[in-house]
């Protein structure tokens, strides 16, 4: 996530009423365009822009090729990488380093890391419902229905 901590910043005001000095600051850094009534915005040059896709391509190609070596898989699936990672069950762990290595190659080929995002939210979610005991035994626990088939969402 980018913080003011991690990039410099400016209002979106202060960007309205002299773009050019933001502008100028955006060829050195990134900036980040802190907004009220809407998400941040960062703005920066296309060059660095497209360094970023262009390294995160190359890492992504390259661990995709590697990605059935038995230590690899474990490398990506160790909490020390991803601490939060302690909280999955084993199996859970590899799933996680297979998904995560083919979904960041499958966006990039897309030119858009959102897949990899929410990937990544939705396995920290996973392993905050097996940190807290109560909603791990609520989700172990059989859950009985009526047997029928809930229809496909339209839309």
């Amino acid at each position: 996530m980018i913080t003011a901590q991690t990039i410099p910043s400016t209002t979106w005001s202060s960007f309205q009423r002299d773009a050019k000095r933001v502008a100028d600051q955006a060829a050195d850094s990134d900036i980040l365009l802190q907004r009220r009534d809407g998400p941040d915005l960062v703005i920066g040059t296309a060059e660095r822009r497209e360094e970023l896709v262009e390294s995160v391509d190359v890492l992504t190609r390259l661990l995709a090729s590697v990605i059935h070596e038995a230590t690899l898989l474990r490398r990506l699936a160790d909490p020390a990488v991803l601490p939060w990672l302690e909280f999955l069950p084993e199996d859970d762990r590899e799933l996680f380093a297979v998904e995560f290595v083919t979904t960041t190659a499958a966006a990039i080929d897309l030119g858009t890391l959102s897949p990899v995002s929410t990937l990544l939210h939705e396995w920290k979610n996973t392993a905050l419902v097996h940190a807290d005991p109560r909603l791990a035994a609520a989700m172990r626990r059989d859950h009985p229905g009526t047997g029928e088939t809930v229809p496909r969402p339209v839309g």
